[in-house]
């Protein structure tokens, strides 16, 4: 792969940013290539170029910027695009560096997340600087150590709502000097969603539009000149003298959520933002109000509500531990079982997460593979070790499920923990038990296969005779055994991590020879045909590796009775060794295909059940040649055979 194509795939996303930063030579910026780059930035930039809302990245000391497809179109023409991309922050924003260092330094040295609502922030565009107003938060963004390596900035830009406020404040105070209401007043008042009228300080109310009769049910003729207490619930009657007298300071109310009450006498929820409006001599005159219906809004957020009572009823009746978080996995919700058992409270849990009682041994896995799943969008599963409140761990086998919407986006995570500690007690007595049985049966069987030995060299000259041929089978099951009881220490020896090697340098025809002459004749009419394209050196543990081949053949020549053959080759692929055994059986499913390397898999079918077994041979393979720094894996067609691939480093 050459490293232009590495930088490729690192780079998510279809859009024009991703495309850009793809393309970007990176090596000249102070953050290096992407290959280069820790997870924690890759991370980061996954979520922010797969996101819907304008985002902005700034990392590093030098707080390179990045930006998305949706931070985009602020950006205007003939201005920042694309040359702030790559570029450190204080270069890329110099005309508001004033203003937006002292809010970065707040999140870079406290940590602190910073949320403003309509806030100047001039930005140059479209070839001059623009007043633009926007709501934005800052938070700080963590990297592999747990410190603050950037700041992500999420914003909204409210200058169209702004302009909106101050065009109508300004067609007000004409109205109060007597001018007439025409061109832009009715454009602006009367193309709104929003109901948009005007008051006295008594509260009388001085105009009307179409919206506000549309959502009120009063025509103007109805309202004007009327009280605006006419829409006010009588609960709610105490609010007005409260608005005014803030008014009459200066004061804007913003996003205020109250009731109001139709003509029809129904009950509205509404968020209103109220400013006070001066005539041309800057003397308050009135106020003017868009008042916006979210009454369908809370009636869902009260459904969310119930839902989510619902949801904590059944959550914390349950003996698992069970947790929501956010489209990037931040906790947002657990259930009471987890603080029961770690003895934490539910600030500290959703302040420190998972991590602070799961067993430091587990750590490093649980990282990755949390990591990897918020990446991919893949389940996460691991079994992992929880600290309870009294210092004891216990085994949890936990599973979390991404949500997607219909355009496969993550929109929250599902997660459960379930205490699998006595299981893993069971396993561990049972795995006990098979490792002292195999130890006590193994002197035995020894004893047999010698007294047996010695009886064949007795009847040496009687090969046809019935007690030679009964000794043969004897011996045959002996072996049988002999194997079994191998296996079953060898995975004894596996589980408990003892699994010695003893390796040194071979050709590998060297060990392929040595392997198909102590397996002789394989019986029945199979031959074993060798082609041997390359003979690589290899740094195995000899008898462990002939124990690999002699399982893989075996299995060949015993799943595909009615074969002649089976063909075994070699070659060297880069500075990979590869073996692969091909027979011409019955073949594997490929759901079968994906599991037949686990423990005690067995595959199901009628065919199969002509063929014996425990499911631990391909099971110990696997581990052998992993634990030579090799994989192996299978490719195969359901009647028509398979192929077993070993591939090896090649020293």
């Amino acid at each position: 792969m050459s490293l232009a194509t590495k930088h490729n795939t690192l780079i998510p996303g279809l859009g024009e940013m991703s495309e850009l930063i793809r393309k970007k030579n990176w090596a000249r910026t102070p953050i290096g290539t992407p290959d280069q780059w820790p997870q924690s930035l890759l991370t980061s930039l996954s979520i922010l170029l797969y996101g819907k809302f304008p985002m902005l990245l700034m990392w590093g000391p030098e707080l390179i910027c990045f930006y998305n497809d949706a931070f985009r179109p602020s950006l205007g023409s003939d201005g920042k695009h694309p040359s702030i991309l790559g570029q450190p922050a204080e270069k890329a924003w110099a005309e508001v560096w004033h203003i937006i260092k002292p809010l970065l330094d707040q999140v870079l040295t406290g940590g602190e997340s910073i949320w403003q609502e309509d806030q100047l922030v001039p930005i140059f565009r479209n070839g001059k600087i623009e007043e633009a107003y926007w709501t934005f938060s800052y938070s700080a963004v963590l990297d592999e150590s747990a410190e603050i390596a950037g700041v992500l900035v999420t914003c909204s830009e409210t200058t169209a709502k702004i302009n909106l406020v101050k065009e109508l404040e300004a067609s007000i105070r004409e109205v109060s000097q007597g001018e007439h209401i025409r061109g832009r007043m009715a454009a602006i008042v009367e193309s709104s969603d929003d109901a948009i009228i005007s008051k006295t300080f008594e509260g009388i109310v001085t105009s009307w539009n179409k919206s506000a009769e549309r959502i009120f049910g009063y025509t103007p003729e109805e309202m004007i000149g009327q009280s605006i207490t006419k829409l006010i619930p009588d609960d709610r009657l105490d609010e007005e003298p409260k608005i005014i007298e803030g008014l009459k300071q200066g004061k804007r109310f913003d996003h205020f959520e109250t009731k109001r009450i139709t003509k029809n006498k129904q009950i509205l929820d509404i968020s209103l933002t109220i400013s006070p409006v001066r005539d041309a001599s800057g003397k308050l005159i009135g106020a003017a109000k868009i008042a916006r219906d979210i009454t369908a809004q809370k009636q869902t957020e009260k459904l969310v509500k119930a839902s989510e009572e619902k949801f904590r009823l059944l959550a914390d009746s349950m003996p698992q531990f069970v947790w929501t978080g956010d489209e990037y996995g931040n906790l947002n919700y657990i259930n009471k079982k987890v603080q029961t058992y770690s003895g934490l409270t539910l600030a500290q849990i959703e302040a420190d997460g998972w991590l602070q009682f799961i067993h430091p041994e587990d750590l490093e896995e649980n990282i990755k593979r949390w990591q990897r799943a918020k990446l991919t969008g893949e389940e996460f599963l691991l079994e992992h070790r929880f600290r309870r409140h009294d210092g004891v761990f216990r085994w949890y086998l936990s599973r979390a499920v991404p949500q997607k919407d219909e355009r496969g986006k993550i929109t929250m995570w599902v997660g459960t923990s379930t205490d699998i500690d006595d299981i893993k007690k069971h396993e561990q007595q049972k795995d006990d038990f098979i490792r002292i049985a195999s130890h006590e049966l193994k002197t035995p069987v020894t004893t047999i296969k010698g007294y047996v030995q010695l009886l064949l060299d007795l009847h040496k000259d009687q090969k046809e005779s019935p007690v030679a041929s009964s000794l043969n089978k004897v011996y045959k099951q002996v072996n049988k055994l002999t194997k079994l009881i191998a296996d079953l220490l060898d995975l004894t020896r596996i589980e408990t991590g003892r699994l010695q090697l003893d390796r040194h340098h071979y050709p590998l025809s060297r060990i392929i020879d040595e392997v198909i002459t102590d397996i002789g004749p394989t019986g029945g009419r199979h031959r074993i045909e060798v082609l041997l394209l390359d003979d690589p050196i290899v740094y195995v543990d000899k008898e462990r590796f002939e124990q690999v081949l002699v399982n893989l053949i075996t299995n060949a020549v015993k799943y595909s009775p009615n074969a002649e053959k089976v063909i075994l080759k070699v070659e060297r692929q880069d500075q990979q060794a590869l073996i692969s055994l091909t027979d011409f059986g019955i073949g594997i499913a490929a759901d079968d295909a994906e599991k037949i390397f686990e423990r005690f898999y067995r595959v199901e079918g009628k065919d199969e059940k002509k063929f014996p077994g425990f499911g631990i041979g391909l099971f110990i393979v696997r581990e052998i040649v992993e634990l030579h720094d090799g994989k192996v894996w299978v490719a195969s067609e359901l009647k028509k055979g398979s192929t077993f691939y070993v591939s090896l480093p090649v020293n």
